[in-house]
C-alpha cells in the first residue's frame, strides 16, 4: 500500500491544475485546524489563491500542491476529472457535498461506538459548515439552505459584495466570527434546487 501511495504523490506532480478565481474562494474557505500535520502548506496554498482571488485571474498548480493540504479534492480531480467548480457545487455523487455526507456514514457503519465520541462529533460539526449552502437574498434577510433546514443566517460578503437585490449565491465555511462566507450568485436553476436538497441528503447520519 505504501507503494500506492508513493506513486499517487509522483502522478500528482504530471497533473497541472487550473483554477480559476470561484474555485479558488471555495478552496480558500476550507477549514482546517491549527494542528493538522500540513497546516503551513495550507497558508502557503492559501496565500496564492488569494492573490488569485484579488487580481481576479486564473492560477495553475500542480495536482501534488494541493494533494496534502486537499488530499479529497486531490484525488477527485486525478481520478475523476471533474471541474472544481462542479466538484463543490453539484449534488450529484461526486459532489463535494455527497461525499462529506458518504464518508461520515461509511466511519460510523464499520465502527459504530464512535457515535458517541467527542472526535465523531467534531467531525459532524466540521462537515456541516464544510457543507456548500445555497443561500438567498430577500427583503433584507439572508435565507441558508442548511442541512438542519432554512434558516435566517449572517453571512460574511468578503467575496460577493452586491447582495444588495434578490438573489441566489453559495457559501461556504466560516469566518471567525462564525459567519458563513458568501461565494458566488447563482443563476443555474440546476445547481439552487440541487442545493435545497441539502437537508435530505444529511438525513442519512440520523439513526
Amino acid at each position: 500500500m505504501g507503494s500506492i501511495v508513493y506513486l499517487f504523490d509522483k502522478i500528482s506532480k504530471e497533473i497541472t491544475v487550473k483554477i480559476t478565481p470561484d474555485e479558488a474562494k471555495y478552496i480558500l474557505t476550507c477549514e482546517c485546524p491549527k494542528g493538522y500535520p500540513y497546516y503551513s502548506k495550507i497558508l502557503e496554498m492559501k496565500k496564492k489563491l488569494e492573490e488569485a482571488v484579488n487580481k481576479n485571474t486564473p492560477i495553475k498548480l500542480k495536482a501534488y500542491e494541493l494533494l496534502r493540504p486537499y488530499p479529497t479534492l486531490t484525488e477527485k480531480i486525478i481520478y475523476e476529472r471533474k471541474p472544481i467548480l462542479e466538484y463543490f457545487e453539484s449534488m450529484e455523487n461526486f459532489g463535494h457535498n455527497p461525499t462529506l455526507v458518504k464518508k461520515l456514514v461509511r466511519i460510523i457503519k464499520v465502527h459504530p461506538e464512535l457515535k458517541s465520541k467527542k472526535v465523531f462529533q467534531d467531525l459532524v460539526e466540521h462537515a456541516y459548515n464544510c457543507t456548500v449552502q445555497l443561500g438567498k437574498y430577500e427583503d433584507g434577510r439572508i435565507l441558508i439552505w442548511s442541512p438542519s433546514g432554512l434558516k435566517e443566517e449572517k453571512v460574511d460578503t468578503t467575496y460577493i459584495r452586491n447582495l444588495n437585490e434578490e438573489c441566489y449565491f453559495t457559501t461556504h465555511g466560516r469566518n471567525k466570527d462564525g459567519f458563513r462566507f458568501a461565494i458566488r450568485i447563482i443563476e443555474d436553476k440546476q445547481i439552487v434546487e440541487g442545493l435545497k436538497k441539502l437537508e435530505n441528503l444529511w438525513k442519512a447520519l440520523r439513526w
